[in-house]
């Protein structure tokens, strides 16, 4: 007995009890108006994936870029309030100085001011450049960071 069963992907012959699969042959479409589009689809969708990536890689590089910015403005200003602190407890007069921590270079630069009253008017008092010490003194506490400057600040200093 001679049996021929056939499948969408396969051939089953049977013969005496026999099982045989065979691949079912499946002829080709000949090409046609779709022919390339798979390769023309595949190479669009490529070129958004890449503009994509380069959009996230970008975001993520200025990200990075801030992160360091508030880092560094973060340490100048860690640096800054001890030094004002530094200052605040030392006594009069206060000497400028360049030293180095982590990185940062911290200058302080020191000047005598004299009080003068302003003749325009009586309550207000201006502060004018001494060269000798008159009781008070201007600090300025400046950082920089691989040759930028990062933070300026000041304040006064009096004796007593």
């Amino acid at each position: 007995m001679y049996g021929v069963t056939f499948g969408k992907d396969y051939c089953i012959i049977s013969m005496d009890m026999t099982l045989a699969i065979k691949p079912h042959r499946t002829r080709r479409p000949h090409a046609g108006p779709q022919s390339g589009f798979l390769l023309i689809e595949l190479l669009v969708a490529l070129a958004i994936l890449g503009i994509i990536a380069v959009a996230f890689l970008s975001a993520l590089t200025t990200g990075y870029r801030g992160l360091l910015l508030a880092h560094e403005m973060t340490m100048a200003e860690s640096l800054v309030r001890t030094e004002l602190e530094r200052i605040r407890d030392a006594p009069y007069p206060i000497a400028g100085e360049v030293k180095s921590h982590r990185g940062y270079d911290i200058s302080i630069t020191t000047s005598y001011v004299e009080p003068t009253p302003d003749p325009r008017d009586p309550v207000a008092t201006t502060y004018v450049p001494s060269s000798a010490p008159t009781g008070m003194q201007n600090i300025t506490v400046s950082i920089t960071h691989q040759g930028k400057v990062v933070l300026v600040t000041g304040t006064n200093k009096a004796d007593g």
